[in-house]
């Protein structure tokens, strides 16, 4: 905002940006009644992530207390939907950090609610405890999501088993893969009718991330997908590490995920291949 008074034309040029190019990859959802629905769904699933159910119910009584008593407690609440109806209303997608300014918009409504329900002796007190313990744990959850990601484990295992000097290949960003030491040489592959790869030779070990191939599930190499898990393209898996899921939902993309780790069957090329 302090770009209006100091520099209006990078204001302007922002907003053409993401009003245009820098969120036209990613758009989601139609400009249409039936998209701006599915936006606003989106929005509220993500607002219960971010803050946790009984605490956006929390809010939600805040906001129908609040409502009932004093009109001008409205407010804020327009300043929420000025929020959604001139930024995620024009980029046509939410992840979950787009929707922390609503939770501030929403947070001083769930704090009117708990107050009202701590005033009600021990039966209210003890309500209010809880939801407040629960949502501590909630958020510890993700911490405990990071110290038990499968990808430590699978990291592990590729330093004991995997030589140096082992061709390795992936179809992932290294975002959502193990650690692979520098002694190994990498090289990007992908199913496009078979198992495509960079090189004279195809690699001895893949390293799979379920943050890539879950995308193959929506598309047409999911039978790609099906038929190299399944062995069908000369690979065999040999180590499959899972990650533990506490209390809180995904925030993050690509948090924690599955990683697959194949061996390839034989030095030739299986026929349905190529290179």
């Amino acid at each position: 905002a302090s770009n209006l008074a100091f520099n209006f034309s990078g204001w302007v040029t922002h907003l053409r940006y993401i009003a245009g190019a820098g969120s036209a990859p990613y758009q989601t959802y139609a400009a249409s009644p039936a998209g701006y629905l599915g936006l606003a769904l989106a929005t509220l699933d993500h607002l219960a992530g971010a803050l946790n159910v009984p605490a956006l119910a929390a809010c939600a009584g805040g906001v129908a207390l609040c409502l009932a008593r004093r009109r001008s407690a409205a407010f804020p609440l327009l300043l929420g939907l000025s929020y959604f109806a001139s930024f995620l209303g024009v980029v046509l997608y939410v992840l979950p950090r787009f929707v922390l300014p609503l939770v501030l918009v929403l947070a001083p409504y769930g704090g009117y609610a708990l107050a009202g329900l701590w005033g009600r002796g021990r039966p209210g007190q003890a309500a209010v405890a809880a939801l407040l313990l629960y949502s501590l744990a909630y958020g510890a959850s993700l911490d405990l999501d990071f110290t038990h990601d499968a990808r430590y484990a699978a990291e592990a295992w590729i330093a004991r088993e995997i030589p140096a000097g082992t061709l390795v290949g992936t179809d992932a960003q290294p975002t959502y893969l193990p650690r692979l030491p520098a002694s190994l040489a990498v090289v990007p592959v992908s199913l496009d009718g078979g198992l495509v790869w960079s090189g004279p030779q195809p690699p001895d070990f893949l390293v799979l991330s379920s943050a890539r191939y879950r995308q193959y599930r929506q598309t047409a190499r999911r039978e790609d997908l099906e038929a190299l898990l399944g062995g069908a393209l000369g690979y065999r898996t040999v180590a499959h590490f899972t990650s533990r899921r506490f209390l809180g939902p995904r925030l993050i993309p690509g948090l924690s995920p599955d990683i697959v780790i194949l061996a390839r069957r034989t030095p030739e090329p299986h026929p349905g291949e190529r290179s």
